[in-house]
C-alpha cells in the first residue's frame, strides 16, 4: 500500500481536530505568560502543603510549562507525521488486515495525549499565574488520571479491535 495512502488512512480529521486543539490551549497558556511578563508584576513560584503562597518571582516562569509541553506535542506530532507507522512499539503484534484500524487506535491516543497536555498546561498556569495554590494538586491528580485513563482505555479498545 502506498505510504501516503496508509497514512492519510490512519489519520482522520477527529485527530487532526484533536491535535489542533492542543497546540491552540498551548498557545493560551503562552499567550497568558506573555501577558503576565506585560504587567509586571510577581507571581507566586511556591505553594506550601496548604496551598499557600510562600514564594513570588518573575513572571518569566511562566514560560517553563508551555515550552516543556510544546516540545512533547511536538514530539508526538513528529511521530505521528513523519515516522512509519510499522515501525512503531504496538502493544501487542496486529492481526493480518487489521494494520489500519490499529495504527488509527494508537493516532488516536497519541492526539488525545497532545489534547490533555495543552488543556493542563492552560490550568497551570492560569493556577500559577492567579496564585490558586490549592487547585494544583487536584489539577496534577486530574491530568495524571486522563493520561492513564487514555492509555488504558485506549489500550482496551486496541485490544478489542486485534481480536475482530
Amino acid at each position: 500500500m502506498d505510504k501516503k495512502l496508509f497514512r492519510k488512512l490512519i489519520y482522520t480529521r477527529v485527530d487532526a481536530v484533536l491535535e489542533i486543539l492542543g497546540y491552540v490551549f498551548l498557545l493560551g497558556s503562552i499567550l497568558i505568560a506573555v501577558a503576565a511578563c506585560a504587567t509586571g508584576a510577581q507571581i507566586v513560584e511556591k505553594f506550601d502543603k496548604a496551598g499557600n503562597a510562600i514564594k513570588y518571582g518573575s513572571p518569566a516562569i511562566l514560560f517553563l510549562m508551555p515550552g516543556s509541553m510544546l516540545f512533547c506535542n511536538l514530539l508526538f506530532s513528529l511521530v505521528i507525521h513523519l515516522s512509519n507507522p510499522g515501525t512503531w512499539n504496538m502493544p501487542f503484534k496486529p492481526r493480518p488486515g487489521r494494520e489500519i484500524v490499529l495504527y488509527r487506535d494508537m493516532v488516536r491516543m497519541q492526539t488525545v495525549i497532545e489534547l490533555i497536555f495543552g488543556l493542563y498546561t492552560l490550568a497551570f498556569n492560569i493556577i500559577m499565574y492567579r496564585g490558586y495554590g490549592k487547585a494544583m494538586t487536584p489539577i496534577s491528580i486530574l491530568f495524571t488520571v486522563a493520561v492513564l485513563g487514555d492509555i488504558a482505555g485506549m489500550l482496551a479498545v486496541y485490544v478489542r479491535h486485534n481480536r475482530m
